[in-house]
This record gives C-alpha cells, sequence and structure tokens, in this order.
C-alpha cells in the first residue's frame, strides 16, 4: 500500500513507482500470451501448408506416373513402325520387291499415322499459373520437375518438326508414288530413289521419336518415386 506520509504516493509517477512491479508482471502475461498465439497460429499454417504440400506432390507423382506410362506406349508403337519401315525400304535389294500380302496395312500403319502426345503435367502448369510452386521446399524435387519440363518441351518440338516435315514435304512422295494401296503397288513404289529416301528419313524421325520418349518417360519414372519417397519420411 502507499504511504499516506509520502506525498509523491498520490502523484502518477509515485502511483507508477508504487505499483511497477505489478505492472510489470502484467505487461509480461500479455505479451507472453500474443507470442504464444503468434507461435500456435504459424504452427497451424506451417501446418497447413505442409499438408498441401503433401497433397500437391502426391498429384505430381500420379501425373508423372500417368504421363509416363501413356509415353512408353505411344513410344513403342514409333519404334515398331520404325522397324516395319527399314524392313520395307530393305525389300530393294532383294532381285525382285515383294510385299507379302499380310503386311500391307502394317506398312500403311507405319507410314501414314500421325499419332499425337502431350506429357500430361496439370498439376506442375497450375503451380505455375498460380504461384504455388513455392509450396514445395525440397529443391532436389524443385530442379526434378524444371528438367522434365525442359525435356517435355524439347521432346514436344522434335516431334512437331518432324511431324511437319513428313506431312508437308515426304508423304508426297509416298502419294506420288504409291499409285496403288496393294502389294504391287507398293513394291513398284521401292523401285524410285526418292521414295525410299523418304520412306528412310521417316522411319528415323520414328527411331528417335520413340528413343526420345522412352528416355523421357524414364525421367518422368524416376522423379515420380523421388517424391513418392519424400512422401514417405
Amino acid at each position: 500500500m502507499a504511504d499516506d506520509s509520502d506525498p509523491e504516493a498520490f502523484t502518477p509517477f509515485g502511483f507508477a513507482r508504487q505499483h511497477v512491479g505489478r505492472i510489470a508482471a502484467e505487461l509480461a502475461i500479455i505479451v507472453s500470451g500474443i507470442l504464444i498465439a503468434l507461435a500456435a497460429d504459424a504452427l497451424l499454417e506451417q501446418r497447413a501448408e505442409r499438408k498441401r504440400e503433401a497433397e500437391i506432390l502426391r498429384t505430381l507423382s500420379a501425373d508423372l506416373a500417368e504421363s509416363a506410362e501413356v509415353l512408353r506406349e505411344d513410344s513403342r508403337f514409333a519404334q515398331t513402325r520404325s522397324e516395319t519401315l527399314v524392313w520395307f525400304v530393305s525389300l530393294h535389294d532383294a532381285p525382285s520387291p515383294n510385299v507379302p500380302a499380310e503386311r500391307v496395312q502394317e506398312v500403311q500403319v507405319a507410314a501414314n499415322v500421325t499419332s499425337s502426345y502431350a506429357p500430361i503435367l496439370r498439376a506442375y502448369e497450375a503451380l505455375i499459373a498460380t504461384g504455388s510452386l513455392d509450396l514445395i521446399q525440397d529443391d532436389s524435387i524443385l530442379y526434378g520437375l524444371a528438367d522434365v519440363n525442359r525435356r517435355a518441351e524439347e521432346y514436344l518440338d522434335y516431334r512437331e518438326q518432324t511431324t511437319n516435315l513428313w506431312l508437308f514435304t515426304l508423304m508426297p512422295i509416298w502419294l506420288q508414288r504409291v499409285d496403288g494401296r496393294d502389294a504391287d503397288g507398293l513394291a513398284e513404289a521401292i523401285r524410285h530413289a526418292d521414295f525410299r529416301s523418304a520412306m528412310g528419313q521417316r522411319a528415323i524421325f520414328l527411331r528417335n521419336t520413340g528413343g526420345r520418349g522412352l528416355a523421357l518417360a524414364e525421367r518422368m519414372e524416376a522423379l515420380a518415386k523421388e517424391i513418392e519417397a519424400a512422401l514417405a519420411h
């Protein structure tokens, strides 16, 4: 209690001096409470971000695995078509070029079918579009995503260039030389050097497309496994 004999006890300064300890303690409690609340909010926000990161990583892993599976199938088809065209062109070396009737459709498909493929990276593209890529804290995964995206763009560029070259340059040669869509028509076409050259280039394009596609699929699968390993920890 304040000393009645002390005239300063009844002044603001005197009152503060008398109760400074209690005021300091109360302020400390208030500040501590605020700091604890802020720390709790930060912890909850951090946990929410980590949960969101885990969801994103699972989606990315699924996208990569799905894309790799589709790409593998497409790439094997491209390589099979390439092998068919290589065999077809090699018939020129025979004394009398002969295309077995049962392989006519196979050659037709190998030369003319132009499939389409685009990597399934929806989650990665969405993260870039929304500016949410920072939610991923693992630098190795971020590098892997950027690397896969770069490789995918290079693969698609090569595929587009070679497809356009086939459609606008080489395919007209096919259409000009293959008068009939039967074994005799193909056997006659293979006698011409420009036709063999066009089919040979087409075979190379398909072989390279398949090889590049398989390499990209392997990179996607490796990154998907890396993401799954990170989620397991």
